[in-house]
């Protein structure tokens, strides 16, 4: 199961809370989430051995090649976070991803729920999910951010692209 601490990873996390012991639980941490992702990440999930927490370093990338660009962004976020989530995957040998991916999110989808790359089957329980549906399921463990009007979870709380996730409202995750 793949998760990032915003809320949909939150809703699937919590969904599927009866399965954790016999799941791989990874989270591709860039170095720049959100305090408040990381807190949640690691209050639930770090004293469990099946839990992952794989590190990259998004600052020094956009050190190293400039900042992302309404052209460029995607190609950052690939070497933070797809590449390193997709070689995971590989390294361990997973048949299946689990994603809190839903269909109205409003960011580009690279798989789909039952596609099946390179042997890999990616399934979405929350896929016919809308916000409110998420919002609603988590309830009082939803995070304030949403609540203050927050779209999305920055995985990059600095970067300056704005198309990637929380686009304008990342000031809220800055608290």
């Amino acid at each position: 199961m793949q998760v990032s601490g915003g809320k949909d990873s939150m809703a699937l996390a919590y969904f599927l809370e009866a399965f954790w012991p016999m799941l791989t639980i990874v989270w591709v941490d860039t170095g720049d989430a959100p305090p408040r992702a990381e807190q949640w990440l690691m209050d639930t999930f770090g004293g469990m051995e099946n839990f992952f927490r794989i590190q990259t370093d998004s600052k020094g990338h956009r050190m190293a090649v400039g900042n992302p660009t309404p052209v460029t962004w995607l190609g950052c976020c690939s070497e933070n976070m797809y590449v390193p989530m997709n070689d995971f995957v590989k390294w361990g040998g997973f048949r299946q991803v689990l994603r809190g991916t839903k269909a109205c999110d409003p960011h580009v989808h690279g798989v789909f729920p039952g596609d099946v790359v390179d042997g890999v089957l990616y399934t979405f329980p929350l896929w016919s999910w809308t916000d409110d549906d998420v919002e609603e399921y988590l309830g009082d463990r939803l995070p304030e951010q949403y609540r203050q009007g927050a779209v999305g979870m920055p995985d990059c709380v600095t970067c300056p692209a704005v198309e990637p996730c929380g686009g304008t409202t990342k000031h809220l995750w800055e608290k």
